[in-house]
Parts: structure tokens; C-alpha cells; sequence
């Protein structure tokens, strides 16, 4: 639940951007966001306590992805992204840094070149799919699903 929510307000779009920076925080970590030992210490923590930064536990996840789950859990509406479109510019600079998931054969090539260890998998009729860091993967996946969104 967002802070204002715990408080007693309104809910609008900007809740459900804390909602979903709580999910992508524990997709990217495998850590939840806020922590307690009853619902009384839980609700403290989402109030007041700043989760640690997803690079502290995946130091490989790019600088920006930290910054959107940060604005995505920041305790008043109003330093949220107002809308899920306004995530499009960050996505599309995660969507730069990460590997895509399905790859072409020059895509595959350079990727080879720059990682000699990745795994590639022919996927039949659905070109190549890149196996390695899950976190990245998921970061990758994410990037697609607010990319489809945004639009």
C-alpha cells in the first residue's frame, strides 16, 4: 500500500506507481522493499524508511534503473512519475543498456563479441534468445512491458 494510502488518502495512478516500484524492487533484488516484523513495524517502514538502492544487491543493474524505483517509491505522490507514460524516457535509456531478449543474427554477432560467454538459444521462428543475469533479464523484460504502456 502507498503512504498515502496508509494515511488515510486518496489513491490515484501515482499509488499504483508506488505499487508497482514495491514489485520491481523485489523482481530486480528478490529483497522486499519494506520490511517488518508486524504490520505495525511494516507500515513505519513504508512511512519513513528509504529501502536500500537495487545496485547495492545487483551492482550490475545501470545507475538510471535505480533512479526510476527510487522516484517510483518516494513517499509523496507528487515526487512520483505522474503517469506510467512518464516512465518512457527512463525505459528507453534502460532499453539501451540492457542486451535485448530476442536478438537478430548481427545482434547476436556483437553480442558474442562483447560477451564470448553468453548463451544463445535458437528459438524456432522467434529469432534468438539471450540466457544470462537473470536481474538484467527481468530489467530487459521490464523495459518491454512499460515500453508496450507507454504507447
Amino acid at each position: 500500500m502507498a503512504p498515502e494510502q496508509l494515511e488515510g488518502q486518496d489513491a490515484d495512478a501515482r499509488s499504483d506507481i508506488f505499487a508497482f516500484g514495491v514489485v520491481l524492487y523485489e523482481m530486480l533484488t528478490g529483497r522486499k522493499a519494506f520490511e517488518g516484523k508486524s504490520q505495525a513495524s511494516l507500515i513505519s517502514a513504508i512511512l519513513s524508511a528509504e529501502p536500500a538502492r537495487v545496485s547495492e544487491f545487483q551492482p550490475q543493474i545501470p545507475p538510471v534503473v535505480d533512479r526510476i524505483v527510487i522516484r517510483c517509491l518516494a513517499k509523496t505522490p507528487e515526487d512520483r512519475w505522474q503517469s506510467v507514460s512518464d516512465l518512457g524516457v527512463p525505459v528507453m535509456l534502460v532499453r539501451g543498456m540492457l542486451p535485448q531478449s530476442v536478438v537478430d543474427d548481427d545482434d547476436e554477432r556483437e553480442l558474442l563479441r562483447r560477451q564470448p560467454n553468453a548463451r544463445i538459444e535458437h528459438v524456432e521462428g522467434a529469432g534468438h534468445s539471450v540466457q544470462g543475469d537473470r536481474p538484467l533479464e527481468l530489467a530487459a523484460l521490464l523495459a518491454d512491458f512499460l515500453d508496450g504502456l507507454g504507447s
